[in-house]
């Protein structure tokens, strides 16, 4: 159903209230003749007049107020919406990109030598930061109505996923911690060459299974690119 334009919304209401006008006359006529019986004098013809002017303006001053509001408002929702699911998408676009970073620098052997990890840990912590101010962002979104269900739906998905793939990233820059620094870490019944050994497995097999989810990633971050686009202001 097509949004009518605000000059007929203005156009309904001068209808309106031409219409509530017009009917009060002719109430009042028949009222103040006492059902045609009686002849009308200028006197109260000029207080029907100015009574029926009075009341109409009462209805027309907030029905014009109230028009005049939902019309910019509604356009006003439309830009907070556009603008939110903007922020969100790059907020997710760019989360999936620090996460490629962090594992990038969890690759880099030099970040856990003397048994130090701030580099990736202090990253991983600011991914968690930006994560929980984009799914309040989000929830903020979800709460405009219907019209973002399918957005934020599936930015909510991506959002938990990055998160947990950060738990994971987590555990993978643990793993290296332990593998160049066994004499640390180690609390095998074996020798530090064992317990690095050890622990590079479990750093293989996660490392792996990381890598597998990023293609998915890019999937439903194209998906949620389209439903921004759905959610931008029409011109």
């Amino acid at each position: 159903m097509a949004k009518k334009t605000l000059e007929e919304k203005i156009k309904d209401v001068v209808i309106y209230a031409t219409t509530f006008f017009i009917m009060y006359l002719i109430i009042g006529y028949f009222i103040k003749t006492e059902n045609l019986h009686c002849e009308l004098t200028w006197d109260k013809l000029y207080d029907l007049f100015r009574d029926a002017l009075t009341l109409t303006a009462y209805f027309l001053a907030p029905v014009a107020a109230f028009v005049l509001y939902s019309d910019w408002r509604e356009p006003h929702i439309e830009k907070i919406i556009e603008d939110d699911s903007s922020k969100i998408y790059e907020g997710i676009n760019n989360g999936i990109n620090e996460l490629l970073r962090i594992l990038s620098e969890i690759e880099d052997s030099d970040n856990f030598k003397e048994n130090n990890n701030s580099i990736p840990a202090n990253l991983i912590d600011a991914l968690y930061k930006k994560i929980e101010k984009l799914n309040m962002l989000n929830a903020h979104l979800a709460a405009r109505g219907s019209a973002t269900k399918n957005f934020t739906k599936c930015a909510a998905d991506l959002l938990e996923q990055i998160r947990c793939l950060s738990v994971e990233l987590a555990m993978l820059c643990t793993y290296q911690l332990k593998i160049h620094n066994p004499h640390i870490h180690n609390d095998l019944i074996c020798d530090d060459q064992e317990f690095s050994e050890h622990i590079q497995e479990k750093y293989s097999g996660l490392h792996s299974q990381i890598l597998q989810t990023f293609p998915e990633f890019r999937t439903l971050e194209r998906k949620l690119k389209t439903l921004c686009d759905e959610l931008k202001i029409k011109v």
